[in-house]
């Protein structure tokens, strides 16, 4: 059955997205998480990612893997929760060396606080982009597999090239999944995300960060 919300969904996603079985050789398969729950754990929609990124590398796509995500539930981050489901669902041990994890700082913003969010959201992407070129130097990465949920994987990847123009960055959608069991209002519902996500695009437009 279509989705009432698919025409927008479309014009959101990322045209020049990868399938993960047609993804060429990379140097790392990096995950953007998509929102935790109370307990810690991931969404459904953040163990997609995560999943994804572990398939990438396991089906030798990708030579190492890095999780990235600022949300901190029970004392868990969500780069945690990732890296964690990616060890349980693993079909064989992973060598621990080849898994990274960016926790940027956790940034909530509620009703009319949500602008302030923003503007906090914009200072901390510096933050998160400081922690990743320092992995991206430690291990001589060149080449990402960026994976995140379709309807933020745009922002990403536009994000992503422009800081980082030296290396080169193929987008992997995971799985278009939400959860209501989020902490994060905004990844509970599908209409929630893309009225979020607007507000995201347009934020990042006027700060040049895409």
């Amino acid at each position: 059955m279509v989705r009432v919300l698919d025409p927008i969904v479309n014009i959101m996603r990322c045209s020049v997205a990868v399938p993960l079985g047609k993804l060429p050789p990379v140097d790392a398969a990096l995950g953007m998480a998509f929102g935790q729950r109370p307990n810690g754990e991931c969404t459904t929609a953040t163990e997609s990612v995560a999943l994804t990124v572990l398939q990438a590398y396991q089906d030798k796509h990708a030579r190492r893997m890095i999780f990235c995500g600022g949300a901190n539930e029970a004392g868990i981050t969500e780069a945690h929760a990732m890296a964690t489901s990616a060890i349980v669902h693993s079909r064989s041990p992973l060598n621990s060396s080849h898994i990274s994890m960016i926790a940027q700082p956790d940034v909530r913003s509620w009703g009319l606080n949500v602008i302030s969010g923003f503007i906090e959201k914009n200072r901390d992407f510096e933050v998160l982009i400081q922690l990743v070129d320092s992995e991206f130097t430690k291990h001589n990465i060149r080449s990402v597999a960026l994976v995140a949920h379709p309807l933020q994987l745009q922002r990403e990847y536009m994000s992503f090239r422009r800081r980082f123009p030296r290396v080169t960055f193929y987008p992997v959608e995971s799985a278009r999944v939400y959860d209501p069991r989020s902490t994060q209002w905004r990844v509970r519902a599908e209409w929630r995300f893309i009225f979020w996500e607007m507000i995201a695009r347009t934020a990042h437009k006027l700060t040049g960060k895409i």
